[in-house]
């Protein structure tokens, strides 16, 4: 997995080349967690971080949009855990996967089984 590190190095990284009037605004709705793929403890942290950002009491729909940054050999496991531990309780949960998928047709049949 990336790296631990603070949100604000992480930010200082990451949004290096944002900048003007609203670079403040954008980065005060930053956050960052820190976890491995193939730990599920790591996806409930995750879980837990999200229903604070949210404000969703359980009655709420709130939705989840995953994107993957990852690599391909790891794109099920993380799906996985995200349906296991930080899928939204109410609402919709998608997956958006950066990656090329998969490295011919049956590859991506696996993939594509395996994510939906």
């Amino acid at each position: 997995g990336r790296a631990q590190m603070e949100l604000g190095a992480f930010i200082a990284k990451q949004c290096a080349n944002v900048r003007g009037a609203h670079r403040d605004e954008f980065t005060s709705r930053i956050s960052y967690a820190h976890g491995q793929y193939d730990q599920e403890a790591a996806f409930a942290r995750l879980n837990d971080k999200l229903l604070e950002l949210e404000g969703c009491s359980g009655a709420e729909q709130c939705n989840r949009l995953f994107f993957l940054s990852v690599p391909p050999t790891v794109f099920a496991q993380v799906c996985e855990n995200v349906h296991r531990q930080a899928r939204a309780v109410r609402g919709f949960t998608r997956v958006i996967i950066e990656k090329p998928f998969g490295r011919n047709s049956r590859s991506f049949a696996e993939l594509n089984n395996t994510t939906s």
